[in-house]
């Protein structure tokens, strides 16, 4: 995702399942301006996303952390976008992720937190 034009539209959701109540709270933030978009897209970039192992390991009633990254391009990128019915639009890119909170460290844990935080605002 690093190649992503800076003045892209972002959107990071992060639900966590599981549990004994089985209830499903989903925080959501959006960032459309820089400096945001980039210090978004470095702390997305930190996360082992090719990580095969992450998804393993979720017991019974145990938490899981869904992670889902969108990212439209900007309309006025320098690359040629593909066209779609006859007018050019800019491909939007998607990254997504479950994490069990016993795996759920290091970047991993920071992106989730800061979304959560971020979105209580």
């Amino acid at each position: 995702m690093s190649d992503i034009e800076p003045a892209s539209t972002l959107r990071i959701t992060v639900t966590r399942s599981g549990g004994v109540a089985g209830l499903s709270p989903r925080w959501t933030v959006e960032a459309q301006e820089e400096p945001d978009v980039a210090e978004w897209l470095a702390l997305v970039d930190s996360c082992p996303w090719d990580d095969e192992d992450a998804d393993d390991d979720t017991g019974a009633d145990r938490f899981v952390y869904t992670i889902r990254v969108l990212v439209h391009p900007s309309e006025t990128s320098s690359d040629e976008p593909p066209v779609h019915e006859g007018r050019q639009t800019a491909a939007a890119e998607e990254r997504g992720a479950r994490i069990p909170e016993k795996k759920l460290d290091g970047p991993w844990r920071e992106l989730v937190d800061r979304v959560k935080d971020t979105s209580k605002r």
